[in-house]
């Protein structure tokens, strides 16, 4: 089995999302940070790890919000999801097309990949509220999607 460490940065309700390259596997789809862990490596220190090499934030591994196991034909995928703490700077899309803040309620399950089901369910209950953008006051644009690759 191998594993997937990924980071969920929050920010005013809003959790950091990366649209992974066309040219992927899975490409044209959101996701949140993250990436195989390496020998030897904790998959906390992996998560703060792959959100630097992704998008140019450094924090501290947070809490543990889910370890949820995913079959792929190759074999099935671990996924420990870490909320990361005192994040900081500002996110660049360093390995992805764009990065963009969303709220988990306007990210549907049909526009990440299959194995991040569970991760968005979680997500919501961690942000709380099901209402789409504006339906709280905000407006679609507080959406912002910071400049990706050309």
């Amino acid at each position: 089995m191998r594993h997937v460490a990924l980071a969920v940065v929050l920010r005013r309700g809003r959790v950091l999302v990366a649209l992974r390259p066309r040219e992927a596997r899975q490409g044209g789809l959101w996701e949140l940070p993250g990436g195989h862990v390496q020998p030897g490596e904790a998959p906390a220190a992996a998560a703060v790890r792959e959100l630097a090499e992704e998008t140019g934030l450094t924090g501290r591994p947070g809490r543990l919000l889910l370890v949820h196991d995913h079959p792929y034909p190759g074999g099935t995928l671990r996924f420990h999801v870490f909320q990361v703490s005192a994040p900081r700077g500002r996110p660049r899309p360093l390995a992805a097309e764009a990065v963009a803040w969303r709220r988990p309620c306007d990210l549907a399950a049909a526009s990440m990949p299959p194995a991040n089901g569970p991760i968005l369910a979680a997500l919501k209950r961690l942000v709380g509220g099901d209402h789409p953008a504006g339906a709280d006051g905000g407006s679609p644009a507080d959406q912002v999607k910071l400049s990706g690759r050309a």
